[in-house]
């Protein structure tokens, strides 16, 4: 449990005080912490609720601390930049958003805002499982671009040792999901992790914890809109 707990205080606004942490094993479990926030924004969409798709948007964005919505500006920003790899990493260090960081936030949460307002609501965290799958399998099968940074405590991850926590994990999706679309949506994740896995070498010379912020939004919105029809 201690490498789930772990999972939760990096990707939520819940920072448990733990005694140790398990950075090596976290990744395992982002999908399943992705799932219980969907979960959040499917009671949300679920309720008779006044302006419930802005209500759940928000919801997400609050108990994420709006972390991958960071990591996409500044991802963004630094690859619009037509700077080298060098650059574009300082780029994205900087604490300032540029234009297109602000654009593709936009973007981002006009879309979000008007597809929940056109799927089922347990779509969400089916997508916000996989998105997240698509990050812990990038951080597994690529190399960290930085010699130090938040990502680097779990640059030694393994995704196929902890394949089982995966497959574990997926029998939640059941509850919204049948076998089919889980084949389906699993060849569709891999597929889209390994296109940003050449995305990330080719334009920084790997990932880091920006990318893979970028990385989660960028699936999430792909697959939900998918998902839509």
């Amino acid at each position: 449990m201690k490498a789930f707990f772990t999972a939760l205080s990096f990707l939520t606004i819940f920072r448990l005080n733990l005694k140790d942490y398990d950075n090596e094993n976290a990744p395992a479990y982002f999908p399943l912490v992705g799932f219980l926030i969907g979960l959040t924004a499917y009671f949300v969409l679920s309720g008779d609720i006044y302006l419930k798709e802005i209500l759940a948007l928000i919801t997400i964005i609050v108990f994420t601390g709006a972390l991958h919505l960071d990591g996409l500006a500044d991802t963004a920003d630094a690859l619009f930049s037509h700077k080298d790899k060098i650059k574009k990493l300082e780029i994205m260090k900087d604490s300032r958003i540029g234009t297109m960081g602000t654009v593709t936030l936009i973007i981002v949460l006009i879309f979000k805002l008007n597809i929940f307002g056109n799927i089922s609501p347990g779509t969400i965290p089916v997508a916000m499982f996989f998105s997240r799958a698509i990050g812990s399998y990038i951080i597994s099968n690529s190399s960290y671009a930085r010699a130090e940074g938040t990502g680097y405590f779990f640059k030694s991850y393994s995704f196929k040792e902890n394949l089982l926590i995966f497959l574990l994990s997926s029998l939640v999706l059941f509850i919204f999901i049948n076998l089919k679309q889980y084949i389906i949506l699993s060849i569709l994740s891999f597929i889209l992790a390994r296109l940003l896995i050449r995305v990330f070498n080719f334009f920084f010379g790997g990932w880091t914890g920006d990318t893979i912020g970028a990385s989660i939004e960028f699936s999430e919105i792909i697959i939900l809109y998918l998902l839509s029809f």
